[in-house]
């Protein structure tokens, strides 16, 4: 029996998908950005610190990935996704054991989780998704999706399993399981699995990171890729929306706690948005194979405005709590691979780690001053619904901004008129 090109890619290449599921799902923008809110209310207890203060962690978190994002997507280019992976996971669990040590203020607590970025920073999508994209093409939205279903992963279980910690061993025992789990568990599996195609097929990266000149490797140098519209509306419309979703799943379970709810129970709820974030994934990459890739990405996007307005007026009650939970983690789920796909889709792939590495860049900006924005304006109103209402305009907004994108690259129809275009041919 011939298998189809898509059953033939994931035959090939499944154990790609796993070990970069689990990397990105351990990395920097899954785990320990999905159970930041469960340290909250442990951190506020023990130093008296205000929620804007603790949250601001957050923002030093994905400081990281804005200002080393582009120099990490240009550095995959170069020496390859699989070194970096690996080096950047030993890194984070580093990282977490730092943050044990050195917290004894608000000033040690920004600087341990900015460490915690830098030693991170090669645990992003761009890494992971750097050689999946490379072992897929027909299937290429469907295998990002079920990739990236790693944070989902981590968003569901990590703040069940983290709290469960840090009610038993405290705060610092929390930090202790994430590096036993990111170096023990995902790392050995990633040195295992994690390999870009052999070097014989089209389009692929070696072990030096170099792409083999093939038919299918096309697309824009990332000269060009800057001096297209396209660029900038992708990048700005996915910072807006990751203003919002950052602050959302980082207040998440703050905010319930606020309206009654008990720890325990928020975050319970908050798996919940795990959840939600790999049913999007799934039903995102699904779709954009089949269907105008900007309307399905716009659609995705609006839905965290409703989920955000359903937060506004939930009070205490689950059924609308775990509304708004599952409106954010749907938004969440499609956004990474969201902007994966289409960046591949408008510019190619032969310079896709530099022109992806400034896009998460962009998208890193928004999950750095969203939580902290949200945070204060909590702190100034004494609530959240004033930030929530924001935040589900700027949704609106930039999901507007993708519907716009143009039409996909398609290869010699961008270069004829583009001088800094590169495309490669036999």
């Amino acid at each position: 029996m011939i298998q189809s090109a898509p059953q033939g890619e994931f035959s090939r290449g499944w154990k790609v998908i796993l070990a970069a599921g689990l990397g990105v799902g351990a990395g920097s923008t899954g785990l320990p950005f999905y159970t930041f809110g469960v340290f909250v209310g442990p951190m506020a207890a023990e130093f008296g610190w205000s929620r804007s203060e603790i949250t601001l962690g957050s923002f030093f978190l994905s400081l990281g990935t804005f200002l080393l994002a582009p120099f990490m997507g240009a550095l995959v280019d170069r020496i390859g996704a699989r070194r970096i992976g690996i080096a950047s996971l030993a890194g984070l669990s580093l990282g977490y054991i730092l943050l044990t040590l050195i917290v004894s203020s608000k000033l040690t607590w920004y600087l341990a989780w900015f460490l915690v970025a830098i030693l991170g920073s090669g645990t992003a999508a761009m890494v992971w998704t750097k050689i999946v994209v490379l072992w897929f093409t027909h299937a290429r939205g469907l295998a990002l999706a079920i990739t990236l279903v790693g944070t989902g992963v981590a968003g569901a279980i990590g703040p069940v399993l983290v709290n469960m910690l840090i009610l038993n061993y405290g705060w610092r025992g929390g930090f202790i399981g994430m590096a036993a789990a990111t170096c023990i568990g995902v790392l050995p599996i990633v040195i295992g699995l994690f390999y870009p195609p052999p070097a014989a097929d089209a389009n692929l990266e070696t072990d030096a990171g170099s792409t083999s000149q093939a038919a299918s490797a096309f697309g824009l140098s990332f000269r060009a890729a800057l001096r297209r519209a396209d660029f900038w509306r992708l990048g700005i419309g996915f910072f807006l929306v990751s203003l919002g979703v950052a602050a959302g799943i980082v207040h998440l379970v703050p905010l319930m706690v606020d309206r009654g709810l008990t720890r325990e129970s928020a975050a319970s709820i908050a798996g919940f948005l795990g959840l939600s974030v790999i049913s999007g994934r799934l039903a995102c990459g699904y779709l954009v194979d089949r269907f105008n890739a900007p309307r399905i990405a716009a659609g995705f996007l609006l839905v965290p405005a409703f989920g955000s307005v359903a937060l506004i007026f939930a009070g205490a009650d689950p059924v609308l709590l775990m509304a708004g939970a599952l409106a954010i983690g749907l938004a969440a789920g499609a956004e990474v691979d969201l902007i994966a796909f289409l960046a591949s889709r408008q510019f190619g792939l032969i310079e896709f780690g530099s022109i992806l590495g400034v896009q998460l860049s962009l998208f890193g900006a928004g999950a750095a001053l969203g939580p902290f924005a949200l945070g204060l304006i909590r702190d100034m109103t004494g609530g959240y619904e004033t930030g929530l209402g924001i935040f589900a305009g700027l949704y609106v907004l930039g999901a507007a901004l993708i519907l716009g994108l143009g039409p996909a690259l398609r290869p010699g129809a961008a270069h004829s008129s583009d001088p800094v275009a590169i495309e490669k041919s036999p």
